[in-house]
């Protein structure tokens, strides 16, 4: 829901970019890889959250320091592959590796 949101978020904002500014209002240009950019850190924001949420529910199942049952053991090693990639995803953002 929250991937959505920033996707329909980011799909208004550049309607209105091509509709120019309001009248009455000066013009601001905006460059459309800040915006780009700006959306890209808007799904990762949604992403971390959802993992975060994730973690926060597992730590509450998990009695102890170690997970016992396998599907739970699982579960965590697909959320921290998850982790993973949003963390690769950031990086490449911040080193400018997608452009």
């Amino acid at each position: 829901e929250e991937m959505i949101a920033s996707l329909q978020q980011a799909q208004r904002e550049a309607a209105e970019r091509q509709a120019g500014p309001a009248p009455g209002q000066p013009g601001q240009p905006q460059s459309p890889a800040l915006v780009d950019k700006l959306a890209e850190l808007r799904m990762i924001r949604a992403l971390q959250k959802r993992v975060n949420t994730r973690t926060q529910r597992y730590s509450e199942i998990i009695e102890g320091s170690q997970a016992e049952r396998p599907e739970l053991r699982e579960a965590l090693k697909q959320l921290a592959k998850r982790e993973q990639r949003i963390h690769a995803v950031t990086r490449d953002i911040y080193l400018e590796k997608n452009r």
